[in-house]
């Protein structure tokens, strides 16, 4: 995918959420372009991991409990658990709209919500990152909720202006969104437990 879709397809996502009426004119709306939001999220794997590492070091500093794993195995397993929470997400949004009879909408749904979820994975990796290098574990420790905070900024732009939903639907929308995102990936935890692959928490 070339630099100036990329660009595209996040301009939209920025003029969804601040709601501007030419947001649909800021990239190409196809089915091509849909596949190629998927990119996304091979995409984001760097900022995640960096975030990963980040949030595994600052609990190990608060005393938090860690899995007793290798730093690869910790990474592996929460990449994996973030790409299926991902597509779920994904899935959870492209059947919301089917219901909905969205119609041509369904194509800057997933694109924009493809491209907010990029843009909170590296604004999360970018933050724990500079934070943990610094040392400033109490900013540390804020920096995931100001991200999220803004992140759903995004969601809602996304959501509100393809599905064209009123804000307590939207709001419902979001919700669904998190509760699906983090069943996904307890319910990924528990397979690697079951697995052996992750051993129980420990405080470090």
């Amino acid at each position: 995918m070339a630099g100036p879709d990329i660009f595209g397809a996040i301009s939209m996502a920025f003029a969804m959420a601040r709601g501007d009426e030419d947001w649909a004119e800021r990239t190409e709306l196809s089915a091509d372009s849909v596949f190629a939001s998927f990119w996304a999220l091979p995409l984001a794997i760097p900022a995640h991991l960096i975030a990963v590492e980040g949030e595994r070091r600052l609990a190990i500093e608060t005393d938090y409990p860690v899995p007793d794993v290798s730093q690869v195995v910790y990474a592996t397993t929460q990449t994996i658990s973030m790409a299926m929470a991902w597509i779920a997400g994904v899935g959870v949004l492209a059947s919301i709209a089917a219901r909905r009879g969205a119609g041509w909408k369904v194509t800057p749904l997933i694109i924009g919500f493809n491209w907010a979820l990029f843009l909170h994975q590296l604004a999360q990796g970018l933050t724990l990152g500079l934070f943990m290098m610094a040392g400033q574990t109490a900013a540390a420790l804020v920096a995931p909720l100001m991200v999220l905070v803004w992140a759903v900024w995004l969601y809602w732009g996304v959501i509100k202006r393809s599905l064209e939903t009123h804000a307590l639907a939207t709001t419902g929308v979001i919700i669904l969104l998190l509760i699906v995102s983090t069943a996904v990936r307890s319910l990924f935890y528990l397979v690697y437990q079951v697995t052996g692959l992750v051993p129980p928490l420990v405080m470090p």
